[in-house]
């Protein structure tokens, strides 16, 4: 059974506690997540889907097979991030950075990219 974080105080507890790897974790829809710094991070496989991540920081974290559907990501730091094969469908992701970031594979169809950085991103196969 996927463990589950229902609680932005949960998460943060958490992370106080030094836990850096989430993968697989199942987050509640809407969690809200803004603002904190989470570079680095394993958060693979999780899903996020309606996440308010807004202002968060995930420079170099590992997303790859992450579910970030309809998620808020709108002035998101991703420098270097791995989202490969993962879903930012229907994402708000306007103003975020995703510089050097590997979108192989990942689905952004639908997702709101106006002043989205993505430059020297990496993008095979995607949509």
């Amino acid at each position: 059974m996927d463990e589950k974080i229902g609680t932005r105080q949960k998460f943060i507890a958490e992370m106080k506690g030094g836990r850096k790897d989430f993968s697989n974790v199942v987050f509640v829809k809407e969690i809200d997540l803004s603002g904190l710094k989470l570079n680095g991070f394993n958060l693979s496989g999780v899903s996020l889907q309606k996440a308010n991540l807004a202002h968060t920081s995930l420079s170099n974290a590992n997303l790859a097979k992450a579910d970030l559907s309809y998620a808020k990501m709108s002035d998101a730091t991703l420098f270097g991030a791995n989202l490969t094969d993962a879903n930012l469908s229907y994402a708000e992701l306007s103003n975020s950075n995703f510089s050097y970031a590997n979108l192989t594979n990942a689905d952004l169809s639908h997702a709101e990219l106006k002043m989205t950085d993505f430059s020297n991103a990496i993008n095979r196969g995607g949509t």
